[in-house]
């Protein structure tokens, strides 16, 4: 029938899916800025025996739009617009033991052209000691550790905000929602409801 299904991590044309998600999979194809049609179109194609227009299924998802509060056609235009780089040269790290796993959440960053590294409070993944005058004068860049809230994480957060802050920049210690937020959405914002230091009430 001519179409051509394709890995999460390749250009495509069209995202097929059930509804508006922040998986791994949507994540890193929205990032491409692909139409965003419903997976039934699939299930028409196969029925049918013939290729139907993918524009007679742009998904609509009216439920998953107010809970996620942004408009599907709005983070489509912003990821074309963006082309891959909406996170370009943005530091983000993430601890080795954050919940459900690291390599999701680098993959969502990556696709969105993020530098991903992985945290452990060792030598090869700390940022050179700066101070304010080196970088002429300008206000510190945030940098961000994706982390849950596991007894062996929370020793790391002391130690990643000083590395930030010798480092001449701006700690943000936040759940991983906030990249899937970030991701879904397109744009690059900042809540401070995605501190770790907000949800556990420090």
């Amino acid at each position: 029938m001519g179409v051509q299904i394709v890995n999460e991590h390749q250009t495509c044309d069209y995202l097929a899916a059930p509804s508006m998600v922040r998986t791994q999979k949507f994540l890193q194809c929205l990032a491409k800025g692909p139409e965003v049609i419903n997976s039934a179109f699939i299930d028409a194609c196969l029925e049918k025996g013939e290729r139907l227009d993918p524009n007679d299924y742009i998904l609509c998802d009216k439920e998953n739009e107010e809970k996620l509060g942004i408009k599907l056609n709005v983070a489509v235009a912003r990821a074309r617009a963006n082309r891959g780089r909406l996170l370009a040269n943005v530091p983000i790290y993430c601890t080795a033991d954050i919940k459900n796993g690291y390599a999701a959440y680098q993959a969502i960053a990556e696709a969105n052209g993020a530098i991903f590294k992985i945290y452990r409070a060792r030598s090869g993944t700390t940022i050179r000691p700066t101070t304010a005058e080196e970088d002429g004068g300008a206000p510190p860049e945030p940098v961000y550790l994706l982390t849950s809230d596991k007894p062996e994480e929370r020793p790391l957060w002391p130690r990643f905000e000083k590395m930030a802050v010798d480092g001449h920049m701006e700690p943000r210690i936040v759940s991983p929602d906030w990249l899937l937020d970030v991701a879904i959405r397109q744009e690059l914002t900042f809540n401070p409801r995605f501190l770790m230091s907000a949800r556990d009430g420090s």
